[in-house]
Formats: C-alpha cells, structure tokens, sequence
C-alpha cells in the first residue's frame, strides 16, 4: 500500500531505523572520513592542492568513476523519456535509479545526483589546466549529449517552490542533499551533520560554487534532508511500502507558505 508519512514532528519519535538503511554502512564502507561530504559539495574542477591530494581525488574515484556503469544507464533513460516527450519526476527519476543500482537506496540517490550534475553542470568538470573530470560516457559523445540537453532539461518538473531556476541545479542538488542524508544516517545513526552542512554549505557557496545559493535552493536542501528521512523511516517501518513524503521541517514555515513538502517529491513510482 502507499503509506503517507505524517508531519515530521509527529513522527520523529515514533520511528526507528530499518537494518536496510544501517546495511549500506558495510555494503559501502562508510565512515566520516570517506570523502562523500567533500565529493558532493565541490564542483570537480574546483582543486585545493592539499586536499585534492589527500581527498578529493580518492573521493572523486570512489563517488564517481565507481559508478559510471549505472550512471550511463540512467542518462541513456532521461534521454529516452525526453525522446518520447515523457514528463520526468523525482519519483520515476528515482524508481529508474533503484532498478539499475538493485534497490540501493544510497547508490540510486547517488548516480541520480551524478548523471544530473554532468548533464547541467558538465563545464564545472574541466579544470583551469584542462584536465576533464566528467565520466567516460559524457566524454567520449560530447555533443550527443550537449545537443540534447535542452530537450532533457525541459521533461524536468521544477522543484523549487517559486517554478525558477535552471531545474538541472535544484535536481541534482535534491538528490546530493538526499545521498548524504543517507550516508549520515547509516553511518551515525541521525542527521544533525547533514543539516549542519546545509549552513555551512551557504556560507562556503561562493568559494566551493562560484556564487551566492539562492534562498530558494537552501529551502530546497533542507527539505531533500527531510525527504530522506521520511524515506528511510518509511523503510524502517515496512520494506516493501512505497513512500508519499509528507514531512514538515522542524522549524515549520508559515502557514500561508505550507507546510507539506510539494507533491513533486513524491518517490513512489
């Protein structure tokens, strides 16, 4: 059945973790040093030579060119949903992803979030030097991929709450948001650094982004981190349930600016 997650401070308490989302800690070898932080939040052509050499390229390795294979998969679907005119949601965006990583919640957020950033982001790939950090796949067909990315980027929904923004951003953003939420909660069990990240994150934008985050995009990431939540509580009460996320931040907003998250975060297929 379709269970509706009820608003995030009623269910905080209520809920414990499933083993499915604790079992991605030894299935990925997780741990607070594993470089996914530092992966996520800075664009690839963005290199810090102490910690390019200590963690970024390990972590680029690991995060990225790990998962090229599924990646591949999950871009060649975009672009046949953008083919066939389909309309693209988060839910069979993420659906799509789960099949192709065997129902791997961390993987299916992760490649989700990869194949989008290369998509809309891939000039943020190659470095001052030239060398060229986006996957094999985007690299061997540029231009089958550039030419289409209009296409592509019209089947995506807006997410952001005012319909503004790019879509590429806000996407692969949700879903980076919702991979490391993830990693926070198979690794220590909650999900204080994630948010904790969100803050720094905005502080550190113009140096790790080259701009300001709109406020509009940290709303955005702050919902992905109770999406997730709601995702993995889903889990923990049932594996097979198939999740409608209805959770509200802890500091909810006005009311006359709602409190549900919108509909398009809807993860079920």
């Amino acid at each position: 059945g379709l269970l509706i997650v009820p608003l995030f401070s009623e269910c905080l308490a209520c809920a414990t973790l499933h083993y499915f989302i604790l079992d991605l800690k030894c299935k990925h070898r997780l741990c607070n040093i594993d470089g996914l932080l530092t992966y996520l939040a800075v664009y690839p052509n963005r290199r810090y030579p102490l910690i390019d050499r200590a963690i970024q390229r390990q972590a680029h390795a690991r995060w990225a060119e790990a998962f090229e294979t599924p990646e591949l998969m999950l871009a060649l679907w975009i672009e046949h949903q953008a083919d066939t005119n389909q309309t693209i949601l988060p839910r069979s965006l993420f659906h799509e992803a789960l099949s192709l990583c065997g129902q791997d919640p961390l993987c299916a957020a992760l490649i989700s979030h990869n194949t989008l950033r290369t998509l809309g982001r891939y000039q943020q790939a190659i470095s001052s030097t030239g060398e060229d950090f986006n996957p094999h796949w985007f690299k061997i067909t540029p231009d089958r991929w550039t030419s289409k990315l209009p296409a592509l980027q019209n089947q995506l929904i807006p997410l952001r709450r005012d319909g503004r923004g790019d879509r590429w951003g806000e996407w692969y953003h949700f879903f980076g948001v919702f991979t490391f939420t993830l990693h926070e909660l198979a690794v220590n069990e909650a999900i204080d650094l994630a948010r904790a990240s969100l803050v720094l994150n905005r502080v550190l934008n113009p140096l790790l982004a080259a701009g300001w985050e709109a406020p509009e995009k940290a709303g955005l990431d702050r919902d992905a981190v109770e999406v997730a939540l709601a995702f993995a509580r889903a889990t923990a009460q049932d594996e097979s349930v198939q999740l409608h996320a209805r959770s509200c931040s802890p500091h909810p907003r006005p009311r006359s600016e709602g409190c549900d998250l919108p509909e398009s975060y809807r993860l079920d297929p």
